[in-house]
């Protein structure tokens, strides 16, 4: 079995191609698949097929022979290799470019079979030295272009596979030292982003459990400098990024360290232990005496890509913790947090995510059986880890949640009887934890475990969580036991969730899901509006014309009480606890009325105040049916029936300051940022398109056309562009009002800032501009000057600043 669980069928054993491997000049091949051809064609173009035919079919031979070195064989890996090797050296003259290519493609992609290519390369180096040549210039020419493109997680993987070359004598230890001074040489550079100088030092530390031992070995001084310039930069790093990229935001009872940090200590660890790791599979060891005969090549120096103003870098990470090995089964083995084996094997699970997110049973199949070359092991605790990790991670998950959830089900499934006890321990080490972890982290875990309880029935030992009962109804505890049950109910239904939740959890259950109508009442004569609510009720059940009902809205008189503007608020109080509230029976028919009655919404809503004591309607309608408000928003924006900045001045109204801890809010916050920042995509797409049409020659009219339409678009782009931008503004502004108004009402600062109130307030806050920071990071400078500004309680800038650092 291979690193990542393929079994072969005995195809590894290469001594079983001596008879149908590729001869010298690929004459072997020649008796296979090469009929010649029926019909009329010449003797000359038969020959021609057939030599292409012949070709074609040693191509898809070779590349068959090389790709599946290492799945399992009768025969050693290191045979296979000396005999691949042989068989390839024979066909190096006539398709040479075919088997470097091959080799290169499987070398920079296959991150569990890296040194079984470098060694093959390091065998065949021996006698086609031009040929090892030209892999070493291949690796080197494909790490810059990763570079440039950038894939800066192709480049790790390629860095780690020159680094192996040396070991089998391809390339010499002194152009690779030369090279990985180069790229540190970043870290001593000026006004660039910290992230920029991170990935470097990430790169070169990642490559040296591969090398380190022979640079220890043959060249100590130079494995020295490169240390001590590590060490050098990572004491002058900044850290404020750490607390804000922390899932869990405490080191009690496992330290959550700074992924350079955490891999430093990895690396001095193996450093004290003579760089002997435990992990790496090493075929070259067994195959010295033959590639050392080889002459090594000196690699082409790697120099850094030059940074511009729009480089994007990879984004600083915090190492997420929750296992230790006093929680694993007695016998086994989980590796030490700070040992270069546990990032290894984590590394080599993260990119089997990468490469199989799309297939989550292969994916599953994959992670649980992967090999370790140490004993005892628990990958089942090590998957769990990553999984929950990636799910949680900040500032954003790799992939969508679901995909997460998915997998997870799947794992489920391959391995039963380990990791549903595995899962289990985890989710409640999470709750014991959760006061420390990350607001946005916490809306994640809820939303992901109730996914995961709705495939097995709702089903949880809720008892265990009896300490959530008696406390506040802000305490995290609580309010992700609440939102456990709320996310729930979304799944299923009201009814079933509360059957089987016990009798004392069902606190956390929100009311009945029934509607808040204004105009229930004994006496509607009492009750202003209410004659014509009854009117538009009978026309509503009597599936009248809208014009009809739109006629006996218009006819509510104002109130009593109202000023001069053309306001009316009885009007919206009809059309929405009326109209809107016959039509809640399902999506489909408050769909189906939003579609009737648009006009009717349009002509009632033309102002922002307007707008805003329609949102507030709609949310005492439905305020025990958060899911319906939600989508009820949404489906509003799509319509363009409401203004997103009337949402967001909605949800920072005074009237639900009440509300401000409860995550549906927030919801619909991301929603409203989602759907400006849609129009400026279509935006930008449609004026790209336009763009590339209008370079196309056009004569004439056409081209005055075309002129008119690239400024409408233009003109469209700009607007939502500004739009996007107003729109950020306000939210900010809105966030420091209200941290601003709670700071001065309450008095003691410091216990303010510890209050369950603002550590909620503060996280949403940062839970916006973290899961939004692609978008927000254009206007981070205007935000600087018109916001966060120094005026600002520094409680509060710190907040920003956290989130800034992460860019920097």
């Amino acid at each position: 079995m291979n690193r990542f669980g393929s079994r072969g069928r005995g195809r590894g054993d290469f001594r079983r191609f001596d008879n149908a491997g590729p001869g010298r000049g690929g004459q072997r091949f020649n008796q296979y698949g090469n009929r010649r051809m029926s019909g009329g064609g010449s003797d000359h173009e038969q020959e021609e097929a057939e030599r292409e035919t012949g070709t074609n079919d040693i191509e898809k031979r070779l590349e068959s022979l090389i790709t599946r070195l290492g799945e399992k064989s009768s025969a050693s890996l290191e045979n296979n290799i000396r005999n691949l090797a042989k068989v390839l050296s024979s066909d190096i003259a006539n398709y040479k470019d075919t088997i470097l290519n091959i080799l290169l493609k499987c070398a920079t992609s296959m991150p569990e079979k890296i040194t079984i290519y470098t060694c093959l390369a390091g065998v065949l180096n021996v006698d086609n030295y031009s040929f090892g040549g030209e892999f070493v210039e291949g690796l080197a020419r494909r790490f810059q272009a990763a570079l440039q493109e950038p894939d800066f997680s192709q480049a790790e993987l390629i860095l780690r596979g020159i680094a192996d070359c040396a070991n089998c004598n391809l390339i010499s230890l002194s152009s690779l030292v030369n090279s990985l001074e180069s790229l540190l040489e970043v870290t001593f550079e000026k006004n660039i982003p910290q992230a920029r100088s991170d990935w470097y030092t990430y790169a070169v530390l990642s490559c040296l459990p591969w090398i380190g031992e022979k640079l220890n070995f043959s060249r100590p001084d130079d494995l020295k400098k490169l240390l001590d310039d590590v060490v050098a930069y990572t004491s002058r790093r900044k850290l404020l990024h750490v607390n804000a990229l922390r899932i869990i935001r405490s080191d009690d009872p496992l330290p959550q360290e700074d992924y350079i940090d955490s891999l430093w200590n990895q690396v001095d660890d193996l450093k004290n232990r003579q760089w002997r790791e435990k992990h790496i599979n090493r075929p070259y060891a067994t195959l010295q005496a033959i590639v050392t005969r080889g002459q090594a090549h000196n690699l082409p120096k790697l120099s850094p890509a030059a940074h511009e103003e729009d480089s994007v870098y990879p984004l600083p990470q915090v190492v997420f913790r929750l296992f230790d090995y006093t929680d694993c089964p007695e016998g086994s083995a989980l590796p030490p947090m700070n040992s270069i084996e546990r990032f290894l094997i984590e590394d080599d699970l993260k990119r089997i995510i990468v490469q199989h997110y799309e297939d989550r049973r292969q994916c599953a199949t994959l992670l649980l059986n992967y090999p370790t070359t140490q004993v005892n092991v628990p990958v089942d605790y090590v998957v769990t880890e990553v999984m929950l990790g990636q799910l949680m991670q900040l500032p954003k998950s790799p992939h969508k949640d679901i995909m997460y959830g998915a997998t997870i089900l799947e794992l489920c499934k391959v391995r039963q009887d380990v990791m549903l006890q595995t899962l289990a321990l985890a989710v409640s080490l999470l709750y014991e934890r959760i006061e420390n972890l990350n607001i946005s982290c916490l809306h994640r875990l809820a939303s992901w475990f109730a996914y995961h309880l709705s495939n097995y029935d709702y089903r949880w030992t809720w008892d265990d969580w009896s300490d959530c009962l008696s406390v506040d109804k802000d305490h995290p505890k609580a309010k992700f036991v609440s939102e456990v049950f709320q996310n729930c109910i979304r799944l299923s239904y009201y009814e079933r969730i509360a059957e089987t939740a016990p009798q004392r959890f069902r606190i956390f259950l929100p009311e009945t899901p029934y509607l808040e109508r204004k105009f229930d009442v004994e006496n509607p004569e009492s009750v202003a509006g209410c004659q014509q609510a009854i009117e538009v009720h009978q026309e509503m059940v009597g599936k009248k014309d809208p014009i009809r009902i739109s006629e006996i809205i218009r006819s509510v008189p104002k109130p009593e009480d109202a000023d001069d503007s053309e306001f009316n608020p009885l009007q919206i109080d009809v059309f929405v606890h009326v109209v809107l509230g016959l039509s809640a029976k399902t999506f489909t028919h408050l769909f189906a009325a939003l579609t009737k009655f648009a006009p009717i919404i349009r002509d009632l809503l033309s102002s922002e105040q307007e707008q805003l004591y329609f949102l507030q309607n709609i949310f005492e309608l439905f305020q025990n049916r958060e899911y319906t408000l939600i989508t009820l928003v949404d489906r509003l924006l799509r319509m363009q029936l409401i203004e997103p900045a009337g949402v967001v001045n909605w949800i920072f109204s005074p009237r639900m300051k009440a509300h401000f801890s409860r995550y549906f809010l927030w919801e619909i916050l991301q929603q409203t940022i989602h759907r400006v920042s849609a129009l400026v995509d279509r935006c930008r797409t449609e004026l790209a398109e336009a763009k590339n049409r209008a370079e196309e020659p056009v004569e004439g009219e056409g081209e005055n056309k075309n002129e008119e339409m690239l400024e409408t678009l233009e003109e469209a782009y700009d607007r939502s562009l500004s739009q996007q931008k107003s729109m950020f503004l306000v939210i900010f502004q809105r966030f420091v009002m209200a941290f601003t108004d709670f700071l001065e009402q309450q008095g003691n600062k410091a216990k303010i800032t510890e209050s369950l109130w603002w550590k909620t307030a503060i996280g949403n806050m940062q839970f916006i501009l973290m899961t939004n920071y692609q978008l927000i990071r254009p206007y981070n400078t205007t935000l600087e000057k018109l916001v966060f500004t120094k005026e600002i309680d520094k409680a509060i800038l710190h907040a920003y600043n956290e989130y800034a650092a992460m860019l920097n």
